[in-house]
């Protein structure tokens, strides 16, 4: 009988999770031998589900604080100290010298800090975002008052920008993105922003039994760039270089 060992499939695994490469980790340990896949061994099995209970899912996000709005300060800081926000701001702002207020609906906005951000630097703009914390959405919905725009309203206002930052890694399936825009949009908005982590973020998770599992893949920057094309095939996508890369796309003419 052919011989198995487990030890590399667990230790290659363990070592893809902390990279944020999960997909890759649990599509390594189904890709065993013929054997193995019809009788895992109790250890690769214990691993998947493992890995399993520790991917993030939408409830979690139900009431995680860490997505409650942060001071203006913090907001105004993390704007113009992140490149994602550098080009958003300078977005914003072009936009207003041309004596116009763009419709900005943001995709998992975390803790908001790109809306309240803007609206420190004054900028004019309109707003709205896909979240499902509504306790934080609430909260910002107060901050920016006027500028926050209900959705629901299904007239579309322009110019508009669509921004899905920080939010592609953490999908199973990067389709529901361009859902999101479609349900959204009537009209193929002027820009479409998206960002990501350039490779492994920092350190990776090397602790992801505790501190749980986020990514569920990671990008280079080809990759991101060919995805993005898929999503948006209407637009013409700038890179640019970052640890958290920034794709910045402009409707086609």
């Amino acid at each position: 009988m052919h011989k198995f060992d487990v030890k590399p499939f667990l230790e290659a695994a363990e070592i893809l999770v902390a990279a944020d490469e999960t997909e890759r980790a649990l599509a390594l340990l189904d890709n065993l031998p013929a054997l193995q896949r019809y009788n895992p061994p109790q250890k690769i099995s214990n691993l998947k589900k493992e890995i399993m209970s520790k991917i993030t899912i939408a409830n979690d996000l139900l009431g995680d604080k860490r997505e409650i709005p942060k001071t203006d300060e913090w907001a105004k800081k993390f704007l113009n100290g992140t490149m994602r926000g550098v080009v958003l701001k300078g977005i914003v702002s072009d936009y207003n010298l041309d004596i116009k207020a763009p419709y900005i609906f943001d995709v998992g906005p975390g803790d908001f800090c790109f809306a309240l951000g803007l609206q420190a630097e004054k900028l004019t703009f309109t707003y709205s975002c896909s979240t499902l914390n509504k306790d934080a959405e609430a909260m910002v919905k107060d901050r920016l008052g006027s500028r926050y725009w209900d959705s629901s309203h299904k007239i579309q206002i322009f110019p508009s920008i669509f921004v899905a930052y920080e939010i592609i890694e953490h999908l199973h399936n990067p389709n529901e993105i361009r859902q999101i825009f479609d349900r959204e949009f009537m009209v193929l908005p002027e820009r479409v922003l998206l960002s990501t982590p350039r490779f492994t973020f920092a350190e990776g998770t090397p602790n992801w039994r505790t501190d749980g599992i986020h990514h569920l893949r990671a990008y280079t920057p080809s990759e991101f760039f060919v995805e993005a094309g898929k999503l948006f095939p209407e637009y013409v996508f700038t890179y640019i270089d970052n640890e958290v890369m920034v794709l910045s796309g402009k409707l086609k003419e």
